[in-house]
Formats: structure tokens, sequence, C-alpha cells
């Protein structure tokens, strides 16, 4: 099948939920039990049918069937937020008196997982270039347990080379994770380049409409599965009923929308890589970034979300071209319908102040809007700076 008659028959079966076209929201907290033989088996603990609500729903099981189905996978765990289920995969995966390798690139909010709560739980990790392959190999301890990977990484947009990553974590006996929120598995599928567990924040591109949270952990071998799926049943981080059918709903226009997010991000981009006023665009799939030969040879397309650098980098002027804009609104978050801009300050971590200038450089995420509006709405802010 098409990705597109895949998304729109996904996660549905209206012959199991009284002919309805969707899967319906299932809200409960507590399943009852007709003989004590069907109660026992379902209290095992890799148990991964519906036990008590904190376990799942019919909702969200139907949601993860669905995304094993796309990223062809063989297990699939639903968590709270993207976040968590970056959290749920290395705390499933790692214990006390282990080393993790992150790179200097991956989401604020990981490094700040990884700076605040790791080295409270006695797990030891190293920021490496996210440019970086066989460079990486001397950071490799004797305690080293996994290698995360983020591509492309979140502020710089730089692009990872995950073959040659994770031909050197199985060398080494690493297990690998990487944050697929960016691509998709619509445009990327770790899993064909050797990685052994997918995250995703389903908040961003699969619900795309600003309106819920909710995160994915993806892998194919069930040892691994059972570890994580230990992580998450305690701590306790399932998604409501309500947002796995919202999520649902979103896979049927997710191919659509990401076709559309691609073509307008990337003539917003070109524009303002042609633009006097920018000195710098950070978009993989422009030719003129350096990690572009490596995106076209591992993803089928790209998103909607990129950076840029203004010649003018004072704050003050940032920040008043930003309020000047009429149809980008200030926020955290992207992969929505609505197009979104923050400035973006890069981690100070020296490995990347050594590719990248000091400074600001501004976030976009590029919505549903015509992209001619876009355009001429960003065009009119930068001339005020």
């Amino acid at each position: 099948m098409d990705i597109r008659t895949k998304l729109c028959n996904l996660g549905r079966n209206p012959s199991k939920h009284f002919r309805t076209v969707n899967t319906p929201i299932y809200k409960t907290s507590t399943y009852v039990y007709e003989t004590m033989d069907e109660f026992i088996r379902d209290s095992q603990p890799f148990h991964t049918d519906a036990t008590y609500g904190r376990s799942g729903t019919p909702t969200s099981h139907a949601l993860q069937d669905a995304i094993k189905a796309i990223e062809g996978s063989q297990f699939c765990t639903l968590t709270a937020s993207g976040l968590s289920s970056i959290v749920i995969a290395v705390l499933g995966l790692v214990k006390a008196g282990e080393h993790i390798l992150v790179p200097d690139t991956a989401y604020k909010c990981s490094h700040r997982f990884f700076d605040e709560e790791l080295t409270r739980l006695d797990i030891s990790f190293d920021y490496y270039d996210a440019t970086i392959t066989d460079e990486i190999i001397p950071m490799i301890r004797s305690n080293t347990k996994l290698l995360f990977l983020e591509s492309p990484g979140s502020g710089t947009f730089e692009v990872q080379d995950f073959r040659a990553l994770c031909k050197i974590a199985k060398d080494h006996n690493l297990l690998t994770i990487a944050d697929n929120s960016w691509a998709t598995p619509l445009f990327l599928n770790p899993f064909d380049l050797g990685v052994d567990v997918c995250v995703m924040s389903l908040t961003k591109y699969f619900s795309g409409h600003s309106d819920l949270l909710m995160g994915s952990i993806s892998c194919n071998d069930l040892q691994i599965h059972n570890n994580i799926h230990r992580a998450f049943l305690n701590y306790a981080s399932a998604p409501s009923p309500d947002d796995a059918f919202l999520v649902l709903r979103g896979l049927r226009t997710l191919k659509t929308r990401l076709d559309y997010h691609e073509k307008s991000a990337l003539e917003v981009a070109q524009f303002l890589e042609a633009h006097p006023k920018v000195e710098r665009v950070m978009h993989p799939a422009l030719e003129s970034n350096k990690g572009y030969e490596i995106w076209k040879r591992d993803f089928t397309g790209s998103t909607g979300l990129f950076s840029f650098k203004p010649y003018n980098n004072n704050e003050k002027e940032l920040h008043k071209f930003i309020e000047s804009l009429n149809f980008f609104s200030i926020a955290l978050s992207w992969g929505c319908f609505e197009s979104l801009i923050m400035p973006y300050k890069l981690s100070q971590l020296p490995t990347i102040m050594k590719r990248h200038p000091e400074g600001f450089y501004i976030r976009l995420n590029i919505g549903l809007e015509s992209t001619q509006d876009l355009i001429h709405d960003l065009d009119n802010a930068l001339k005020i700076i």
C-alpha cells in the first residue's frame, strides 16, 4: 500500500468497535475479569494488553499498532510526552555506573534531563560533536552502554551519519537510541540505518494541531522492549485515551500536511538564504548545508522546522523583528498547523561554539498558511533591523 492509503486505514477496525469509522475513546482505569486464569495471565509483568488504565486502553493500543506498521517495528510503547519517551527509553536501558554518549545538538530538554537527573542516578555521560563519526571511538569507555542520536540536531539542524555511528556502536556493543521527531518515519526510517530504538514526540507532526502531548518508543528486539516496558510501567507515563484518539485522527492527514510543510519551508528557506540581511540558513535540504549529502542519501524528504541567523544579532533588534511579524506566533513547539517563531541561543558547549558563531539564531516552524504570505511577512519584518 502507498503510505497515504496506509495512513487512512491504520489503527482502525470498524468490525471490532461496533462498526464505527474511527476507533472510539475508551475511558477506563479498571478492567474486570470473568476468571482467575484470565486475571493471572494479564497480571504478568510484561503483558502488553489492557490490564489497568495506566498500561493502556484499546484506543492507545490501536495507535501503537498503527505506528508499528508505519515504522516497520515489532514493538511500540506510548508515553505521556516526547521528553518522557526519551527519559523512559534511557532509564530502561542504562543503570547506575554506566556511561552514555549524547550529541551536543540534542533537544534542550534532553540536555536538561541528562544534566540534572542522570548524575543523581550515578549514570555518567559526555556530549560529543554531532558531526563526527570515527572520532567518537576514543570517547567510548569500558562502561559505555548507549549512544544517543538526533538528526537533524535541534537548533543547528546538522545531519548525523546514522549508518556510520550505528556500525561503530555495534562494533563496541553499544545500544543506540535515535530521536526521529523531525523527519518522522515518512521521511527517515532509523531502523533501516541500524538504530536499535526510535523515540518520537507525537506532539509534533503526528498530532499536528497543538492540542496534546505524547511520545512513542519503538524497537525490534524483545529484550530491549521488555526493559523499556518495565521502566514505562514503573514510571507510570501513560498517555490519555483522548490524546491517542486525536493522534489517530492526525494520522489521516499526516502525509498531506508533511508534503505542504516540506514545500513551503523550502521556499521560505531559499528566500531567506538569498536575503541580504541573513547571514546563514540552517535547513538540511539546502545544498549549502554541510550535511546535505548525508541528508540526501538517508532521508526521503524534509519537514517544516529550521533556523536562520541574521547579520544583525542585537537582542533588542531581534525581539523587535519577531514582535513585528503577523503570521508567526512566539512559541516553543513545532510540527503544528500554525507558523511559530522563537529566538534560539545555541548551547554553550565548547564543541558547538567551535562550529557556530556565538549569538542568537531564529527558529521557524513553517505551518500551513500561504507560503507567499509568510515570505511577505518575514520580508517586511526584516526591513526594520
